[in-house]
């Protein structure tokens, strides 16, 4: 059961990463509104957490931008005498800025290199309840259908007695609409 709950989730990201479509609202970033979907993993101590993730963004200037989010995560963890899946959903915001940003065609597969910071918490009834914190860099293409690579550390602050905090990096790849 828990390989095919996996298996389904794994099938998930690769089709949210891939079924998306671009919504062009400004000819400048300012007052942009955009969308990301992404799938994101890391692995510390006994967990190995995997997420997908939807976002909804808007840019205020050409280098800021803020995003609500909602994700699903499947967390794989596994002590002495317990292997088991944990999953959560969670709602959170995020805030970016632009660090860089080229029209050099020699750096053409990474336009934009932004710093992120993130938080929320889960929701509704999970068996996994925690509050994270995240900071990230992430690469994009700067075009219509952006590709995005990232990385980052995240802290999840864990409300389950059997499941310890969760400290580490993380890689993410996604698309921006």
């Amino acid at each position: 059961m828990k390989k095919i709950l996996l298996s389904i989730a794994f099938f998930c990201a690769c089709f949210s990463i891939q079924a998306q479509k671009n919504v062009e609202v400004a000819s400048s970033n300012k007052g942009k509104v955009f969308y990301e979907t992404a799938s994101a993993g890391g692995h510390y101590k006994n967990m190995s957490p995997l997420s997908l993730q939807w976002k909804l963004g808007y840019t205020f200037t050409n280098r800021f931008y803020a995003t609500a989010n909602l994700e699903y995560l499947l967390g794989r963890y596994k002590s002495s005498e317990l292997k088991t899946y944990y999953d959560g959903a969670n709602l959170g915001v995020g805030v970016g800025y632009n660090l860089v940003r080229t029209n050099n065609e020699w750096l053409d597969p990474c336009k934009n290199v932004d710093l992120r910071l993130g938080a929320g918490t889960t929701i509704g009834h999970t068996n996994w309840k925690y509050t994270f914190y995240e900071a990230g860099i992430m690469l994009d293409t700067g075009r219509k259908n952006s590709l995005i690579l990232g990385a980052g550390y995240r802290y999840m602050d864990s409300h389950t007695e059997t499941i310890d905090d969760y400290k580490g990096f993380y890689v993410s790849l996604g698309l921006r609409i």
